[in-house]
């Protein structure tokens, strides 16, 4: 049982460490910069409205039934 906390330990400290080491990266101008230039920009909306229109054309094309007629009937392949 001690075996297993003190894996379970270590890897909880890895974790920290990782979550550390990329907080701090997310925390640079680069980073930064490109996140206030996307909400400046209101790019947002821009893909929340094309996220909308795929849906709503997704729901189009679920509603439309094709037929498939070939004359004459004998020629029709399975497939």
């Amino acid at each position: 049982m001690k075996e297993n906390y003190t894996k379970v330990e270590e890897h909880i400290t890895e974790l920290k460490k990782e979550i550390e080491e990329k907080s701090t990266n997310l925390a640079t101008d680069k980073v930064l910069k490109t996140l206030i230039g996307f909400h400046a920009k209101e790019e947002e909306s821009k893909y929340n409205e094309q996220i909308t229109c795929i849906k709503n054309r997704i729901d189009f094309l679920e509603t439309q039934k094709v037929e498939v007629v070939c004359n004459p009937p004998a020629a029709q392949k399975v497939i």
